[in-house]
């Protein structure tokens, strides 16, 4: 069952067969792979159940040894539609203590832009939950996407770059994905790009869960929705009840402190704010190609350096919501990329998103509920790089976005086995 690549997989494929799985447990077996020698823990199979599944596989990687689920869906006889209001909500669980029956029954909205059971969802959804997010220790939206079965990030000393399955090159700014926050759109109108380490949208500890829907989900979404359909999902005021504190320090003297308040009212208001902010001196870096001693040996001194800052306003009352998201950005670019000046100061990149949404998403009964949104976006990027023409001179990019968007959705599930979706986005 283990192969080179650390997988574990576990496939039927006679159509009279109704097995499988799985119940999984951890550090019920131990064995070093051969390749990744830094994945320790093997996961052993219990139990086999019968059901409708005919492939289930799970595969551990080498970044923090994480897991990620794999459902595939045989065509059969389903109860889905019988009792799909029994959906299980995965806000403020770990689903990775749940089975195999209540895996296919959480809660996702990214497939079709309502919340079903995954069973039901048209595509392939992974859920990262914030139990996971912890436990593995990921710092950065880059870091939780890396532990996706086919999705990759590159680096180039200035800004993250997300891939899936060998497609995606870095400068691209990752254009052929879309990002959602809550389930409204990230992607930027100047490169249709968005961030995914220190400069993504929110602090990866404000986050409830990821879900991530493979393949191309345009027909639901537009644009940028080719590779695939990330969807952040933060926490509400009633998940902190109370006052967070948290700092950090580690390597490069780099440096992170967060605080954030949140709670549900007697009134009923649920309302969460946070800020929060990261800074590193960096590394300094050897470039063979640099190596000579007008440029300093190949050695670019303090010029790796990293700032960010987040905040986050979310309020919450009966169908209304409104939402507030700011990041910036600053990163030191140490490579003299664009033929700069090496090692000449200043050299760095300034990003700046904010997003404020309102939402009104009542409950017209238990087969109808309309969706609501009026979002304002806004985008700016600046640029110094240095060129000795000479004189030296600073270069200044400049570009700045700002966009609209709304939307008003009629959802009914009142016909058995259809979900019919009729509005109008702007």
């Amino acid at each position: 069952l283990i192969t080179h690549h650390c997988c574990l997989i576990l496939n039927a494929q006679a159509s009279d067969i109704k097995i499988i799985p799985l119940i999984l447990k951890y550090g019920l077996a131990w064995r070093k792979c051969l390749i990744c020698r830094e994945i320790d823990r093997v996961f052993t199979i219990l139990d086999l159940v019968k059901t409708n599944l005919v492939s289930f596989q799970v595969t551990t990687r080498v970044a923090g040894v994480s897991l990620a689920l794999t459902l595939s869906i045989m065509a059969g006889n389903s109860a889905a539609h019988d009792d799909k209001d029994k959906a299980i909500s995965n806000e403020g669980s770990d689903i990775t203590e749940f089975s195999i029956e209540q895996l296919l029954d959480i809660e996702v909205f990214t497939s079709s832009r309502f919340p079903q059971r995954a069973s039901e969802a048209g595509s392939r959804v992974t859920v990262i939950d914030a139990e996971a997010i912890r436990k593995f220790g990921y710092r950065t939206l880059s870091d939780i996407l890396n532990s996706i079965p086919g999705l990759y990030t590159t680096y180039d000393r200035n800004y993250t770059y997300l891939g899936a399955r060998g497609f995606g090159i870095p400068g691209d700014y990752n254009t052929r994905f879309l990002m959602l926050l809550d389930g409204k759109r990230v992607n930027d109108n100047i490169y249709d790009s968005f961030g995914i380490d220190y400069d993504g949208i929110v602090n990866v500890d404000l986050i409830e869960r990821v879900e991530f829907s493979a393949g191309p989900g345009s027909a639901v979404y537009g644009a940028n929705a080719f590779f695939g359909v990330i969807n952040v999902i933060t926490r509400n005021g009633d998940g902190v009840d109370g006052v967070q504190v948290s700092a950090d320090y580690g390597s490069e003297n780099s440096r992170r402190a967060r605080v954030t308040a949140g709670n549900t009212f007697d009134n009923g208001i649920d309302a969460l704010i946070s800020a929060s902010a990261f800074k590193s001196d960096g590394a300094d870096l050897y470039f063979a190609e640099f190596d000579d001693p007008s440029t300093n040996n190949g050695v670019a001194v303090g010029l790796d350096y990293h700032e960010a800052q987040n905040v986050l306003l979310k309020l919450k009352y009966q169908d209304w919501g409104l939402s507030v998201a700011y990041n910036e950005r600053t990163k030191g670019i140490p490579t003299a990329s664009y033929e700069q000046e090496f090692n000449t100061p200043p050299s760095e990149t300034i990003d700046t998103v904010a997003l404020a949404t309102l939402t009104y998403e009542p409950v017209i009964n238990k087969n109808s509920q309309i969706f609501s949104s009026l979002l304002l976006g806004q985008y700016k990027y600046d640029g110094d790089y240095s060129y000795d023409y000479p004189p030296l001179t600073v270069n200044r990019d400049e570009s700045r976005g700002g966009w609209v968007n709304a939307e008003v959705r009629y959802l009914t599930t009142r016909f058995e086995r259809q979900e019919i979706t009729v509005g109008a986005e702007y």
